[in-house]
């Protein structure tokens, strides 16, 4: 590659743009493709020469096929209404000087547009007509292009075996032909489809041969996202940690990032300094991928990352200083989800489960927002993220015993994008997290009421769904084993614990347990091993405290509170003193006050 462009520009050179404006025109292109795929820029600057080096001139070949390109870097880094209008002119000129190659890509770039404008079927229609035509003509490359779009756009319609069948086609093209680089995106975007319905295993294998095969700075940074996305949810953190490095690397200097790729970086960015439990450097990030904003074409990665964002939010209520500046958080994630399209039922689902953990974030957690994701996920086919709202509907139920206020049921019920709880302020730059304006901290204004229930409430189904904890969050174990979702599983067992549920057991013979039938008694921290003292420690590991302080508010040796610490986060499988306060707030180890769940001496 760099060999090409040194060879492109060297032509350049020696070439005069007054005589032979064409000739530099083309060579412009292919400098831009080059500089693109290396991922030391987006390629545009050349588009643009090349665009100007053509004004004015007769019809050509090398015309269209700038406009081509140009319609073709709209649709990755702008799509809309101009990249769709240069597209359609695309195919005119090149249909009128009889350029068949330039014209069936430049018809896979119209019908992707025409896909993401909201025009599905036409667009999906006019990538196969083009894609058949191409594979009758012999045109490899445009055939494998139209078969990888059309799997794009049939995943983000949540139509996953359509995209996996289609995928694989255009991988079996590529590697028929010899097109590695080709090979590696046709197998990330069935792994992709792989990834939502499940077929974990499967989809790891492809990736590993995808990034085997990737050349191009954008493809190897495409496998390395979907590598980052299965080590996230199977709770592989060191391959998280790699794979984020591999995006960052393959990304390179390029000034403009593709929108996709661009937010989901962002999103196990955040992800990551979560885990270490930097509470500060995690909104952070979050506010930066805000002031971003969502281009379009990026809805899918910015649902989940507002998800995970809102979350995170929820998972360290209770954490000394989290509190402050959290409604600000919130609001700031209502006012981005009320800017993104849902096109398909399966974004009706993730918008469900943002106002879910929005509410439980604010210290609402109706179960009614889990009822009403999980069953809007039900018929989509994606497991886990079913998966996880089954578990915190289960959750949502056993912590509803506690009498609470009860929200007008129409509030309850509005969806979390809607809802707006600025407060009187401007909506300014989403990216921004306003000041709290008097409010108490954690308090959004916008999240709905907690629900009024009798304690014997908790263990019973709701809505006559006929669903009790004990089934829901067998439904949810069983999901996270079959998948190796190691977290969602271990949260899983541990909610049963507390609960007294055994997860191997048929819904059937399980009768829904209610708060008052566990035994008062009942310490969650004992299914951990802790220890009185370990729970003592945990508690001020949890208000912040450092292994020296630790050592004095106990009068203990500091190297006695470092062992201690130390086995605190084996017994919790946990790798820092952050994520450790976390799962000890999220589990009920401890209260939010601070102090640990009380347990027999031992």
């Amino acid at each position: 590659m760099t060999r090409a462009k040194a060879l492109t520009r060297r032509a350049l050179a020696q070439l005069d743009e007054a005589r032979d404006p064409l000739t530099c025109a083309w060579f412009q292109l292919k400098l831009g493709l080059l500089t693109e795929e290396a991922g030391k820029g987006d390629g545009w600057a050349q588009i643009a020469k090349a665009q100007e080096l053509v004004r004015g001139l007769p019809p050509s070949a090398v015309h269209a096929e700038v406009l081509s390109s140009a319609a073709s870097w709209g649709m990755v880094h702008r799509p809309g209404r101009e990249a769709l209008a240069t597209a359609v002119r695309a195919v005119e000129l090149a249909r009128v000087v009889g350029a068949t190659v330039i014209e069936l890509g430049a018809r896979v770039t119209l019908g992707t547009l025409l896909a993401q404008s909201g025009d599905l079927e036409a667009g999906l229609a006019e990538m196969a007509r083009a894609r058949d035509e191409a594979d009758e003509a012999g045109l490899t490359s445009v055939v494998i292009r139209a078969a990888t779009n059309i799997a794009v756009e049939l995943e983000l319609a949540g139509r996953w075996e359509q995209a996996a069948a289609e995928a694989a086609r255009a991988a079996r093209v590529a590697r028929e032909r010899n097109r590695p680089n080709s090979y590696a995106g046709a197998l990330a975007s069935h792994a992709e489809a792989l990834l939502a319905t499940g077929e974990w295993d499967e989809a790891a294998t492809l990736l590993d041969e995808a990034k085997g095969a990737a050349r191009a700075a954008d493809v190897r940074a495409w496998v390395a996202l979907l590598r980052a996305h299965l080590a996230h949810d199977r709770g592989d953190q060191p391959r998280l940690v790699l794979a984020v490095e591999e995006v960052v690397a393959a990304l390179g200097s390029s000034p403009v990032v593709e929108p996709q790729k661009a937010v989901a970086l962002r999103h196990f960015t955040m992800v990551l300094a979560a885990r270490r439990g930097d509470l500060q450097e995690a909104r952070a990030e979050l506010a930066r991928a805000l002031r971003e904003g969502f281009r379009p074409g990026s809805y899918p990665q910015a649902w989940a990352l507002l998800t995970a964002a809102a979350a995170h939010e929820a998972e360290t209520r209770g954490l000394p200083g989290s509190a402050h500046g959290r409604g600000p958080v919130l609001d700031a994630l209502r006012r981005a989800a009320r800017q993104l399209p849902r096109p398909a039922p399966v974004w009706e689902g993730h918008a469900l489960l943002l106002e879910a953990d929005l509410a439980r974030a604010a210290g609402a957690n109706d179960p009614r927002h889990w009822e009403a994701a999980a069953l809007a996920l039900e018929p989509l086919g994606r497991p886990h993220p079913l998966a996880q709202a089954r578990l915190r509907w289960a959750e949502a139920l056993l912590d509803s015993g506690t009498p609470r206020r009860q929200a007008p049921r129409h509030e309850a019920r509005r969806p979390a994008a809607a809802q707006g709880s600025d407060s009187g302020r401007s909506p300014g730059d989403p990216g921004r997290f306003p000041e709290d304006s008097g409010r108490s901290p954690g308090d959004t204004g916008g999240s709905p009421g907690d629900m009024g229930r009798s304690p014997g409430d908790a263990g019973r189904s709701l809505a006559g769904t006929g669903r009790s904890p004990g089934e829901l969050l067998r439904a949810a174990g069983a999901a996270a084993l079959r998948l190796g979702a190691a977290p969602l599983r271990a949260e899983a067992e541990a909610l049963a614990l507390r609960a007294r549920i055994d997860l191997d057991d048929k819904p059937a013979a399980d009768p829904a347990p209610t708060p008052q039938a566990l035994p008062a008694a009942f310490d969650p921290a004992e299914s951990f091993g802790l220890t009185r003292r370990e729970r003592g420690v945990l508690e001020l590991v949890a208000e912040g405290l450092s292994n020296r302080q630790i050592a004095e508010r106990l009068h203990i040796a500091p190297k006695t509170a470092s062992v201690h610490v130390s086995h605190i986060l084996a017994k919790l499988g946990v790798a820092g003193r952050g994520e450790a306060a976390a799962m000890a707030f999220r589990l009920r180890l401890v209260t939010p006050q601070g102090a640990a769940v009380p347990g027999p001496v031992r």
